[in-house]
């Protein structure tokens, strides 16, 4: 059995912890390119979703980890992938997840 490809990706959010976390589990609006379903909530630390992939049967599990750095958030982002392909779709996704982030969090709360 191999050991798979992992993606990790880690960028620090303008942002306190409560607010990053409040935005992961309640993006009002915010479009959210993946679909999945949350596995576990650990508030305002850890955050592990299921990620539905294509021609994938099984979901593939990422983590979502929160530290408080100061007035900002720093959150890595940690999935385990099957081949270096997926490994590619989930850097991608992630990286479109964490820009659609910044920019909710940057443009703060609507309405």
């Amino acid at each position: 059995m191999s050991d798979g490809c992992s993606c990790t990706l880690t960028r620090t959010l303008d942002a306190p912890v409560a607010t990053v976390h409040r935005a992961w589990t309640t993006p009002d609006g915010t479009e959210v390119p993946l679909t999945g379903s949350c596995l576990g909530v650990h508030e305002n630390r850890l955050l592990v979703v299921g990620v539905d992939v294509p021609g994938r049967a099984e979901p593939s599990v990422m983590a979502v980890e929160l530290d408080e750095d100061g007035p900002a958030t720093r959150i890595e982002l940690r999935q385990t992938c099957d081949t270096a392909e997926e490994r590619d779709m989930a850097e991608q996704g992630s990286t479109m997840l964490l820009d659609s982030l910044t920019r909710f969090l940057g443009e703060g709360p609507t309405g």
